[in-house]
Order: C-alpha cells, then structure tokens, then sequence
C-alpha cells in the first residue's frame, strides 16, 4: 500500500514537469463583484413608516455619525422610531433595513446591519426572538445618543 501512494506521487511529479500547460487564470471582468440592492418587504417596516408619515417625517442628515459610523447612526434612528410606533418587542435587520430604505433610500444590507447589531451592544439590545428572528431595539445609552442626531424633513 505504501509503495502504492510513493509510486502514483513520483508518478504525477513527473508527469506534471513535462506538461508546460498554462494555469487557469480568472481575471477580474469575468467575476460579478457586486450585486445589486433588492428592497426588501417588512410589515412592520410599513407601519413604522406610515407611523411616521402621520406625525411629520423626519430622518437623520446625511452626515450624521454616531461613533463615526453613519451605518449605525442609521440603525440607530429605525429602533428608535420602532419603539415610538409601540413595536415593545423590537424590530429585525431585515425590518431595519426596509425602513431605511422606505424612508430615505439609503441601501443597508440585512447582513451588515447585523454587523452593527452585534458591535454596538451598548447601544442595542435584544428584545425578543421568535424562531430564528432576533428582535432589537435601543438601550438607554443608544436612546441619549440617537437624541443628539441631527433630524430634517423629509418631504
């Protein structure tokens, strides 16, 4: 069994010296690197939306940071309009998402919003579960920051 394996490996050694095929190269034209933004259905982003649509719409400016983060500033902003929408068992990243989207058309990914989630613990909680779905929304410390982000009209 042993000289088996020995001989098939010197074997393909010699075998692979004398071919002088080229390796296959992929250049970067013929990967898709990026894809596109697929808005995504929430119910629960709906009626936060209409929610706010009721009492004037305000989102956050555009060069609004919180811990130099716009994503999290946005993020931010969504939980705290859930919670005024008396949704007390939180809202998902995929309902964050669709909101964001709704409201200013800023493309947040489920993924990445999860991402900010999970580092930003002093600022989220979770609230809920239901099956897989994990539902958030802010701690106090989030609640005092999100109050100092600048808010404007949208119209």
């Amino acid at each position: 069994m042993v000289m088996k394996r020995l001989f098939k490996f010197a074997f393909s050694a010699f075998s692979s010296m004398g071919s002088k095929k080229k390796p296959h190269e992929t250049h970067l034209k013929d990967v898709k690197i990026s894809k596109s933004f697929e808005p995504i259905h929430s119910e629960r982003a709906d009626k936060i939306y209409d929610h706010l649509g009721q009492h004037a719409l305000k989102v956050i400016h555009e060069d609004s940071e919180v811990a130099g983060k716009k994503s999290l500033a946005w993020v931010m902003w969504a939980f705290k309009n859930a919670a005024e929408a008396d949704y007390q068992d939180g809202i998902s990243v995929h309902d964050v998402s669709a909101l964001v989207y709704k409201a200013a058309k800023v493309e947040l990914y489920p993924i990445n919003v999860s991402r900010v989630v999970h580092n930003h613990t002093d600022y989220i909680r979770q609230v809920s579960q239901d099956r897989k779905t994990k539902r958030y929304l802010l701690t106090e410390e989030g609640h005092k920051e999100v109050a100092k982000l600048a808010l404007i009209d949208k119209h």
